[in-house]
């Protein structure tokens, strides 16, 4: 099965979590659990790290950041 979705590589500066963290948002995914395995092919860079003054703050540009690796996947 094939499934879109982004990808972040850095640190979690908002939670104050300076180690590398490797994250994939699938989208649409209802599964339980991801699958053991994923190959995951790159498309194109978004955004560097940025720090958030609030979980909020970062949702809001996750949604944002999701709008636009959408619009990128239809063109």
């Amino acid at each position: 099965r094939k499934f879109y979705g982004m990808m972040y590589i850095g640190r979690r500066l908002t939670l104050d979590d300076e180690s590398l963290s490797l994250e994939i948002n699938l989208f649409d995914y209802q599964g339980e659990r991801v699958p053991d395995k994923l190959i995951v092919y790159l498309h194109k860079w978004i955004r560097g790290e940025m720090k958030f003054e609030s979980l909020k703050g970062l949702q809001t540009q996750l949604g944002e950041d999701e709008k636009k690796v959408r619009q990128l996947l239809i063109n």
